[in-house]
């Protein structure tokens, strides 16, 4: 989700997801807010992981596959690899 979207931003879009939902899907807050205080609100307003753009593919990948605990942290894709 970002932050700043046009009709509902990321945290109205989390604050109207079913309970169930949140529970079995991790969020990734994908934005350009990137201060100290704005990564932190992401967090506590559910955020399971914060990204600041601009971003690269090796970033998102990592990020997902670390939520979805597909591979043990130790496998997690080196920044130099290209995708």
């Amino acid at each position: 989700l970002d932050i700043m979207m046009p009709v509902m931003d990321g945290y109205e879009v989390m604050a109207k997801l079913p309970e169930e939902v949140k529970e079995r899907m991790p969020v990734i807050m994908l934005t350009a807010k990137a201060s100290d205080d704005d990564v932190m609100d992401g967090y506590k307003k559910g955020a399971d992981y914060y990204i600041v753009k601009p971003f690269d593919n090796v970033t998102l990948v990592n990020a997902i596959l670390y939520l979805l605990k597909e591979v043990p942290e130790e496998d997690i894709i080196d920044s130099e690899a290209k995708l």
